[in-house]
């Protein structure tokens, strides 16, 4: 449903280079063409995000920050801040996984880890993640295995756990269609 994500930053080279560094959270889908490094925000350039629907875009007019109806997710790198509008916020809500992924991402930094080592390391916890799905699938009466909100809900997983791992499951065509 959501997959609109504005990155904001002051800097151009700063901005394409978090831009670039996004798709390493989906390694695994190889499709790069959601991004869009650099923006305006000009008519024939938000019509463009407005008609795909899902997007990254980068901007470095911090006036884009008033357009909450152009994202569901703003990424602010100048002031390293992420805000999630009203409307977007019952999905989008933290969990420990979030937690975990940038206390990690933060410590790669320190450790001045190489691009690769980071690739190698996020395509595990992907994996990882996706390994856990699949554990979660429900089987309907013809045998198809897919993933229910309501039988997430039902597992007892952390709070708002359900509504991030069926979001990962719906991006990744794990429920059912129809």
């Amino acid at each position: 449903r959501y997959g609109r994500i504005v990155v904001y930053c002051d800097k151009l080279g700063l901005l394409l280079k978090v831009i670039r560094a996004l798709p390493l959270f989906v390694w695994h889908r190889q499709d790069w063409n959601i991004l869009r490094p650099f923006m305006n925000i000009n008519e024939p350039e938000i019509k463009d995000i407005k008609d795909e629907g899902v997007y990254v875009a980068g901007f470095t007019d911090p006036s884009i920050k008033r357009q909450e109806n152009f994202y569901d997710i703003f990424v602010d790198v100048t002031n390293r801040t992420i805000t999630i509008p009203d409307h977007a916020k019952d999905d989008f809500n933290l969990v420990a996984f979030h937690q975990d992924l940038a206390s990690w991402m933060i410590s790669k930094t320190d450790e001045n880890a190489s691009d690769e080592d980071i690739i190698k390391e996020l395509t595990l916890k992907t994996r990882a993640l996706l390994k856990k799905l699949d554990t979660l699938k429900v089987k309907d009466a013809d045998g198809n295995s897919y993933i229910t909100l309501e039988h997430l809900q039902s597992s007892k997983l952390p709070p708002h756990m359900d509504r991030f791992l069926f979001g990962i499951a719906s991006a990744e065509g794990l429920t059912k269609a129809g």
